[in-house]
């Protein structure tokens, strides 16, 4: 029970633009679907204009789901959501305390910090190595580029919204919380291989673990036990 299919109470974290929520609110109408973001785009406003009636949207801060009373939920997912997350212990607690006993959090949380990405600047063609956010400092990294490149450093380096978890620490965190991991299917990196391991193996800033190398985001399944 408190699947999808039967759950009648559905909450999204960090929904975005709403497009997802407001999809399944027309195609669920018996269903109440509520959606969660820090920030409200000026696409999501422009969204928003028509809302289905079960559709409730609010603007909220997801480490502190206190407008919401304990087991509200059927149902929680959100989509690369988590690397945003700081203290992801405490959205993990608060999201436990919102769902109903044997309701689940679902979520795909692409790609993590120790992924060849790590959420940071990849316009193609790239201009920075995969993995070098991992390995080099931004005093290195930038001697090798030309121009103005204030927009690389705040993403890499001064960016707020990234929570800058590894696999493992995700991991270890929902391991440490009140839920039950239910499923957890890694996705594997495509830009991986052993030069770029032994690259960040060499000036390890950030003390990953040589496996997390090999993930750039995973899909899990959180149950709230009986």
């Amino acid at each position: 029970r408190h699947r999808f299919p039967e759950a009648l109470r559905i909450l999204e974290v960090g929904a975005g633009n709403f497009s997802t929520l407001l999809a399944l609110a027309k195609k669920y109408p018996q269903k109440q679907f509520y959606g969660v973001d820090f920030f409200l785009s000026n696409s999501a406003l422009t969204l928003l204009q028509d809302v289905p009636h079960n559709l409730t949207v609010i603007k909220h801060d997801a480490r502190n789901f206190n407008l919401f009373a304990p087991g509200y939920f059927d149902f929680i997912y959100s989509v690369a959501v988590m690397e945003h997350i700081h203290e992801l212990e405490l959205h993990l607690q608060e999201s436990y305390r919102i769902l109903k006993p044997n309701g689940r959090y679902h979520f795909w949380e692409s790609p993590f910090w120790s992924s060849s990405l790590g959420h940071h600047y990849f316009p193609k063609p790239s201009i920075i190595s995969h993995y070098a956010h991992l390995y080099l400092p931004w005093e290195k990294l930038s001697a090798g580029l030309t121009g103005n490149h204030d927009h690389i450093f705040n993403r890499l380096y001064k960016r707020n919204g990234l929570s800058r978890l590894t696999r493992t620490q995700t991991q270890d965190i929902c391991h440490q919380s009140l839920f039950k991991i239910e499923s957890w299917e890694d996705e594997l990196d495509e830009n991986y291989n052993q030069q770029f391991e032994d690259l960040v193996m060499e000036n390890n800033i950030y003390s990953v673990r040589r496996e997390d190398l090999r993930f750039i985001g995973a899909k899990v399944c959180l149950v709230k036990p009986i």
